[in-house]
């Protein structure tokens, strides 16, 4: 297994569809937003399985800058974030791509949390997962944009763009597309797939 807690994984999964989602993919229509519920956020591991979480602790995804510069263009602001997940565990891990990147929202630090900032809109691809092996490193590539005109996607959701931010993927401990209820496997959980804080200036 791969040290998390399977029985938090299950429970994030009902947890996150009774809020609305449906797991990772909003499998309705050709255009998905890659989001997930952010509620459910408080609940946490029985004591004794605390031993599980910690051999994945801390943020899996690791940013390749502490710092990203928004580029403005006539169209659009954009950037692009770069970041590594390596499988320190003993199965599996299934990314789900939105386009050429498995990222799936950016949060925006904001009082004492964190605020859904961004999401991706992408065609969902047919193909399948990338199956990051245990002991191996997927680099991800995500371009963020912000489009400038009225009534055009995706855009920010927070204003102003610039502070502190993390960025949350997908993942999954397990792969079965052919499910017909629910996300197509167990999702792994949010403080596995989340990245280490970073700066976002104009």
């Amino acid at each position: 297994m791969l040290g998390f807690n399977s029985e938090r994984v299950r429970r994030e999964a009902r947890c996150r569809q009774s809020n609305g989602a449906s797991g990772l993919l909003r499998r309705s229509g050709i255009v998905a937003s890659l989001a997930l519920s952010v509620g459910c956020s408080s609940w946490s591991s029985p004591p004794d399985h605390q031993e599980d979480s910690a051999v994945l602790e801390g943020p899996m995804f690791q940013t390749d800058s502490a710092t990203y510069h928004l580029t403005i263009t006539p169209t659009a602001r954009r950037l692009r974030i770069t970041a590594s997940f390596t499988n320190t565990g003993a199965s599996p891990v299934y990314l789900v791509l939105c386009g050429s990147s498995a990222l799936v929202r950016l949060e925006k630090h904001a009082g004492d949390g964190w605020q859904v900032a961004y999401e991706p809109l992408c065609s969902m691809d047919a193909a399948a997962p990338i199956e990051v092996r245990p002991g191996t490193t997927y680099r991800d590539s995500a371009t963020v944009l912000d489009m400038i005109a009225p009534n055009s996607d995706p855009k920010f959701m927070v204003s102003p763009i610039e502070g502190t931010y993390r960025a949350i993927y997908s993942g999954f401990s397990s792969w079965n597309p052919s499910s017909s209820e629910g996300p197509p496997g167990e999702v792994l959980p949010e403080d596995v797939r989340r990245s280490n804080e970073f700066i976002i200036v104009q």
